[in-house]
């Protein structure tokens, strides 16, 4: 079930913003992105993208490096649900990173964490929580909760 991450990238805003000497695009309001079967929404996305200079022009994403999202950040893959307060698409290495309050939904199993990674290549993802933030000796970290729930009867 893993993404094709060689498809194309349709980004889908309410409005677009390019800062062309920073080779930046800005998309903004319901912001969707689309690869394959991988959906990525948030309420703002900025893409980076390669200095077009001494390049081919190349339409696609080989164009594009990376892309930074944030506010109600949203994956969906046909397997599962991830959601988490920001994000980076790092499209060079195919890995999708969510971070803050991070919550995966795969079936009925729910897993919550300070961090996601989704390797697109593989279709796998790993929640880790990250407790290197609190100031007293670590007191306050968060620990990865887990849910997983049996999945036999209902299967139709």
């Amino acid at each position: 079930g893993s993404g094709n991450s060689k498809a194309p990238i349709e980004i889908n805003a309410d409005a677009l913003e390019v800062q062309q000497d920073k080779n930046v695009a800005v998309f903004s309001g319901h912001v969707v992105a689309i690869q394959d079967k991988m959906r990525l929404k948030s309420e703002k996305m900025t893409v980076y993208y390669r200095s077009p200079e001494g390049e081919k022009k190349d339409s696609g994403q080989d164009a594009i490096r990376k892309i930074e999202v944030e506010g109600n950040v949203f994956m969906t893959t046909p397997d599962e649900t991830a959601s988490g307060a920001r994000g980076v698409y790092d499209v060079e290495n195919n890995r999708i990173t969510l971070n803050d309050k991070v919550v995966l939904t795969k079936g009925k199993n729910t897993l919550k964490g300070d961090t996601l990674v989704y390797d697109m290549a593989s279709g796998k993802s790993v929640v880790s929580s990250g407790g290197g933030k609190s100031e007293q000796g670590g007191k306050s970290k968060e620990r990865v909760r887990a849910l997983f729930v049996p999945d036999d009867k209902d299967k139709k």
